[in-house]
């Protein structure tokens, strides 16, 4: 079986889990097990019940990144920042430099901090500097940082998972699940201003704008961020093993 005429293979995927790429969605239990998937992919794939062909396999895995990246670009535009954290003030978007102190002079506002590559972020009046990293993403990869940040802001993280030395990837999951559910809210926030400022408007005419680090400016709308939204709360566990882990870091 494939894809009918037209279909997008998500969908196709979605519907029937266990065909093609079953290995994808699934949650591991430690870092080595995640490793070997990502190491390999080919050989994950020809155990598979129903074979995938190369084509498809690609636009699996193309459309998967752009899952992420639109959730992540959306998550790191300055819009949705001022919008959803009145008053923060984020560093890096335009080219300020970040930092990677663990602590910082008190201020009276919320900050965020990018580095280019991760995001960081500081409670008002507080000198810790919050990481991600330290608890709720992989170390080394390019997830919901952005996201974490800003729910550490909000006071909407999620409660710690507790240890478990059997099983040390599974909170990763759970954080993810959190992250999706706290990204969902936060694109009503931004579409229901912006439907508030031009109520004469088609919703569907809205977007934000998010430049890239190259400078291209991306329009992101909010249907869009739906169906990535859908296809990533449907396969959480997708988010976390799209991103290649660093061995180096967890070995």
């Amino acid at each position: 079986m494939a894809p009918k005429k037209n279909q997008n293979p998500i969908d196709f995927i979605i519907k029937d889990r266990y065909r093609g790429y079953p290995n994808f969605f699934k949650e591991y239990d430690t870092f080595k097990e995640l490793m070997d998937f990502q190491q390999n992919k080919t050989k994950s794939l020809s155990n598979s019940k129903q074979l995938l062909d190369k084509k498809t396999k690609t636009a699996i895995n193309d459309e998967w990144a752009d899952n992420l990246l639109i959730l992540q670009e959306f998550m790191g535009s300055s819009f949705v920042w001022e919008t959803c954290v009145p008053g923060v003030v984020v560093s890096g978007i335009t080219g300020k430099a970040g930092h990677r102190k663990t602590t910082l002079e008190i201020k009276p506002y919320n900050r965020a901090f990018y580095s280019g590559s991760h995001w960081t972020s500081q409670l008002k009046n507080t000198t810790d500097v919050f990481d991600p990293y330290e608890e709720y993403q992989i170390r080394g990869t390019n997830q919901f940082c952005q996201t974490f940040a800003m729910m550490y802001l909000k006071k909407a993280l999620p409660n710690v998972v507790p240890k478990n030395t059997k099983a040390p990837l599974k909170k990763y999951y759970t954080y993810t699940k959190e992250a999706l559910k706290f990204i969902k809210k936060q694109v009503k926030i931004v579409f229901d201003k912006l439907q508030q400022n031009n109520r004469e408007a088609n919703r569907n005419h809205f977007y934000i704008t998010y430049t890239t680090n190259e400078n291209v400016k991306v329009r992101i709308y909010e249907i869009d961020l739906s169906k990535a939204l859908e296809h990533c709360t449907r396969h959480p566990a997708a988010c976390v093993n799209y991103d290649p882990i660093v061995p180096q870091l967890h070995m």
